[in-house]
């Protein structure tokens, strides 16, 4: 549309003012001077045709065709010609050429004041005035539209620039998409690979496995750290490296599992293949498990084999598996950590009542099914009241901790001793006969006596703390849970009538049948 008006307007000019000219009847129009004004007009058309306007060419041809008109008026005398110039800078403003517009004024001023010098009488000063007048509005309007033709310029650059940068923008969102949904996909396996059940090791074991999996690692181990003992303990392990798991227990800056104890950060090694067991690796990866509160967890061992970088993705899934386990890991330790307390004494770390009324029954029920004796046992501090009012009850803590740390190292790996309440305990026998029961109760009650723990009584005088036990068995003593436990009761009951004594519970007739597993303890 801007091509079609830049064409056909100058065009309509031109032709205005040849009708304009033939239409004088009074001038003589010389062959002479048609040619070249004609020739003039053509040039300017000719730059109509231009998509962009060319000013280094435009302004040639303003000032050619101000020559010509100003040439025509002195040969011919006519002020007619004088007139044309206000249609040159007409027809070059329309082209949208400042420059032509700057070259027919110049032009004009200097023809007319040629004219006004060599023919006075001609009278050229209306003409003059028309054209100054034509000449700066020409002039003004040429400034604001090559003005608007550079803003437009800029805004049409800057509107390119900006949808070159949307695009490449939408190129990068659309990548960052792409790696976005690849990450989700990777979190949502995780997620998936990762959920945690109540089993320890099976959690364990499948962080493990994750990683070897997932990581493409050679070889994975995992130790947990046992404060207790202050050493390492593998716990789960794919894979078979030296590096990677040197050996089932580690202190504290042994092997690479154990060196990150100190330090408590994540650390890749670069190993030498030589002196390696196993599978061989170039690299390990050592991953501490560290809770909220500070407390050391264990440590995530991966050994890989490769360049640094072909392994940095390795390496970064390696770190996001530790990453997301970790919570889970300290949720479950959490949770082991409060099924324990609720289940154990806070000063003896005996097995607490809960624990009893629970695991009593289960055991009675197995001795049950499989024809198998039971005992169980049942011990009362004697002149425990007064050995509190005498000494205090720092003294009374002391000697409930004393027994309890006697009765744990008495007793079978399978037995169970508990706090029952109080001065009172209580000892689970599985697969234990009253003679059994009774050896272990007197090694028991020998070594609290060498306690010496003393008070005094309500007359002053000093009594010497000692131990009632009362035993019963199962099924020579009882033949359910609650007679069991009764007959233990009374038995320590009369026990308490003697101080310090040790009394088995008598034994009843008891039918026997033959037995069938359960299907909780086949």
């Amino acid at each position: 549309m801007e091509q079609l008006y830049r064409q056909i307007v100058p065009l309509s000019v031109m032709v205005t003012k040849w009708v304009f000219i033939l239409a004088a009847a009074e001038v003589p129009f010389m062959r002479e001077w048609g040619i070249p004004l004609l020739v003039a007009d053509l040039l300017t058309l000719l730059l109509t045709v231009q998509k962009e306007p060319r000013p280094y060419l435009s302004a040639p041809v303003a000032f050619y065709e101000c020559l010509v008109h100003t040439l025509a008026t002195v040969w011919t005398g006519q002020p007619l010609f004088l007139y044309m110039y206000g249609f040159v800078s007409l027809a070059h403003f329309l082209q949208g050429s400042l420059a032509g517009v700057y070259a027919s004024v110049g032009a004009a001023f200097v023809g007319c004041g040629i004219l006004y010098i060599l023919s006075p009488v001609m009278k050229p000063l209306p003409a003059i005035a028309m054209n100054i007048l034509i000449s700066f509005i020409m002039i003004t309007g040429a400034r604001k539209l090559e003005y608007e033709r550079q803003l437009f310029k800029k805004t049409l650059k800057r509107a390119t620039a900006l949808s070159q940068r949307c695009d490449e923008l939408q190129l990068m969102q659309d990548q960052k998409a792409k790696i976005a949904a690849n990450e989700t996909g990777k979190y949502i396996t995780l997620a998936q690979r990762l959920r945690m059940t109540e089993n320890h090791q099976a959690n364990i074991d499948r962080i493990v496995h994750t990683t070897m999996i997932m990581a493409e690692a050679v070889a994975v181990s995992f130790y947990s750290w046992d404060s207790s003992d202050t050493i390492f303990s593998l716990e789960s392990v794919l894979g078979d490296n030296s590096l990677v798991a040197p050996a089932s227990r580690l202190r504290p800056g042994e092997g690479f599992a154990g060196s990150r104890y100190y330090d408590h950060s994540s650390f890749i090694y670069t190993v030498e293949p030589s002196g390696q067991m196993g599978t061989v690796v170039s690299h390990v990866m050592v991953v501490p498990f560290i809770m909220t509160d500070g407390t050391f967890l264990g440590v995530l061992c991966c050994g890989f084999n490769g360049t640094d970088e072909a392994l940095r993705d390795r390496f970064n899934i390696t770190y996001l598996i530790a990453s997301q386990s970790l919570p889970e890991v300290e949720k479950m330790i959490l949770y082991d950590r409060t099924r324990q307390l609720a289940i154990t004494d806070g000063l003896t770390k005996l097995h607490n009542r809960r624990f009893f009324d629970k695991r009593f029954p289960q055991e009675f029920e197995r001795a049950l099914q499989y024809n198998i004796s039971m005992s169980l046992v049942m011990i009362d501090i004697d002149y425990f009241k007064q050995l509190n009012d005498t000494h205090g009850h720092a003294k009374g803590d002391e000697a409930l901790v004393a027994l309890a740390s006697l009765m744990s190292s008495s007793i079978r790996s399978n037995d169970c001793a508990v706090r029952f309440g109080g001065d009172e305990f209580a000892l689970m026998l599985p697969a234990a006969s009253a003679d059994i029961a009774y050896k272990i109760a007197e090694k028991i009650s020998a070594g609290y006596r060498e306690f010496r723990f003393t008070g005094k009584d309500k007359d002053g005088k000093d009594v010497f703390s000692t131990l009632s036990i009362g035993i019963a068995e199962f099924p020579s003593s009882a033949a359910t849970a609650t007679t069991l436990q009764k007959a233990a009761d009374d038995a320590l009951y009369k026990a308490k009538a003697r101080k310090g004594s040790i009394v088995v519970a008598d034994t009843v007739p008891v039918p026997t049948k033959p037995g069938k597993p359960l299907k909780a303890f086949a």
